[in-house]
Parts: C-alpha cells; structure tokens; sequence
C-alpha cells in the first residue's frame, strides 16, 4: 500500500513538472467560471484563472513551506535535545527551559512576530512553522540520547577517548536516527494543515499569490454556485497530508 502510495505521489509529481512550463494563472474576465476541458482542466475561477495552474503554483509554494518548517524542526530539535542528553546538569537544563518558552507562544502570534518583521512569504512561513515543532523533536532526541548514551558501546568509546561530538553525532544519532524519522510524517501533516489556515486568514503568505488555504477564502463565497471550486483544493490538502502520514506511519510498523 505504501510503496504504491510513494510510486502514485512520484508519478503526480512529474506530470506536474511536465505540465508547470505551461502554466497560466494571468487573470481572464472573457473565461469566468468555465468548466472542465482539455484547456482547463479544472475550469477557471471568478477571475477567469485556470483552477489547474492555481493547484499546482500554490502546491509548489506549499512544499516550499514544508521543506523549510520540517527541516528547521527536525535538525535543530534534534540537535538541541541531543546536546541536552548528553550533557544533562545547568546545559540540559538552559536548553530544555528556552525551548519550553518558545513551545508556550501559540503558532498565530510567532506567525505575526515574524512575518510583520520580515514580510510575508513561504519562507517566514515556514520559519514560523518550524520554530514551533522544534520542542517536539528535542524532547524525543534528549530522551532517546540519555537512553543511548549509557549502552556498552557508547561507554566503551568513551573509555577509548573519543571526542564527544564523535559520540554524538557519529554513534548516537545514526542509531537515533530511525525512530527520529518517524515523527516526519507528522510534522510534515501538521505544517500544511498549519500553513492552510494562515492563509486561509491571509497571514501565511502573500494574499495575491495562490496558496490553498487563500483559495478556500476567496471562494467559499461560490461553494452553491461551483462547488468544485471549494472541494479541489480541499482534496489537495487532505491528499498531501495523508500521504505523508501513511508513508512515514509504515516506517514506525
């Protein structure tokens, strides 16, 4: 099931690459709210746009966004908790403090601090994003290394006088590092389930651009008239973020 699911997302992924040179999301007011046909494959919005060319530009932007908040969560997480660890006393301890203080602050209010400084894009979105779910892969990997650190073989590196950012990022966080991954799926789910509503809210990124939270906003008011308009992007954000979490739940089984 899973291997199928990561061959149908592959296969998705290079018809939208074979299909991007030719996307047109220019603004038509002779073409408002046609159908599906071979030249628009989703038909066109309010705006006369084509629904296809807006899917695949605010999916890109969306990736963008999950590359960014997953990796900023996941390495500086894990590095934080695997110094904290490792080191335990005041270093564990400063650590564990400064990310429980950032975990307190709501998604929202990091959102507006950062992107009112450094404007709206997919980047200060994700920066965001990911400065959020850095406490979740901290107090994995800092429980994980306590754990790890006290097996014969760490013990016996130690005796050898191996220097201890080989034993931690050599020996511990190789053996670590699977059951770090697992988390991904979720992360990864999270942020664009994240990411949709701030731009559902038009805090997430730039309002002119397509994202897919944006076009559940602008046209929630046609879901009567063309309800395809509402359920497209829908199905894009519950499709991503289920074959994120399946692909990376079997990983755990």
């Amino acid at each position: 099931m899973t291997k199928r699911l990561i061959f149908i997302n592959i296969f998705l992924i290079i018809v939208l690459l074979i299909f991007s040179s030719k996307l047109n999301a220019d603004i038509n007011l002779d073409s408002v709210f046609l159908g599906f046909s071979k030249e628009n494959f989703f038909g066109t919005d309010d705006l006369g746009r084509d629904v296809f060319s807006l899917i695949i530009i605010g999916g890109f932007r969306t990736l963008e966004v999950v590359v960014i908040a997953t990796s900023l969560s996941f390495f500086v997480g894990s590095f934080l908790g695997m110094i904290a660890g490792y080191f335990e006393g005041n270093i564990g301890m400063m650590i564990k403090s400064t990310v429980d203080l950032m975990m307190v602050v709501p998604t929202l209010i990091v959102a507006l601090i950062i992107t009112s400084i450094f404007g709206i894009t997919p980047v200060t979105a994700g920066l965001s994003l990911g400065i959020f779910g850095i406490g979740n892969y901290m107090n994995q990997s800092e429980a994980l290394t306590k754990v790890e650190k006290n097996k014969d073989y760490i013990l016996a590196s130690k005796l050898l006088g191996v220097p201890w950012y080989v034993v931690l990022f050599r020996r511990i966080f190789v053996n670590i590092l699977p059951r770090l991954l697992v988390n991904l799926g979720n992360t990864a789910s999270g942020v664009i389930l994240q990411y949709s509503a701030l731009t559902f809210i038009g805090l997430g990124s730039d309002y002119t651009k397509p994202d897919w939270g944006a076009m559940l906003y602008q046209y929630r008011i046609y879901l009567v008239r063309k309800p395809s308009l509402i359920i497209i992007p829908t199905l894009c954000i519950l499709w991503v973020s289920l074959s994120f979490n399946l692909i990376f739940d079997k990983r755990e089984n």
